[in-house]
């Protein structure tokens, strides 16, 4: 592994491809571009950390928030949003094989994006 839970794969046959495409349709895992990976790697989330993603979709980065926020214990929240109600779709598709107890996907324009309160009424702050 390059990271924790990465691998770079190299060129590969037609047999390889078919294996890592069926991997990835039943959520063993999922491929990702090293540009898209980037973001993530340099937020060194913790487990208690909030996150708003307000451009969620496809959902690589997303996937691989909630893969090290749960690698570290859950207890942080992670909200995945895109303003296309199809394209949230994609994100809660993508990540519906996954334990995601901390995940919240939501479909609304960023630039309103509505307050999160807890259960005691405290608005949720995000890091």
């Amino acid at each position: 592994p390059l990271f924790s839970h990465t691998w770079m794969v190299p060129a590969l046959n037609d047999e390889v491809k078919s294996y890592l495409a069926a991997g990835q349709e039943v959520g063993l895992w999922h491929r990702q571009e090293w540009a898209s990976m980037l973001p993530v790697l340099a937020l060194d989330l913790q487990p208690e950390d909030k996150v708003l993603d307000l451009c969620a979709s496809p959902g690589s980065k997303t996937l691989q928030m909630l893969e090290t926020q749960l690698s570290h214990g859950a207890g942080g929240l992670l909200v995945a949003n895109d303003v296309s109600r199809p394209r949230a779709l994609v994100v809660a598709q993508r990540s519906r094989r996954r334990p995601r107890e901390t995940l919240l996907v939501t479909s609304c324009d960023g630039r309103d994006f509505p307050a999160l309160k807890t259960w005691n009424n405290r608005k949720v702050k995000f890091q």
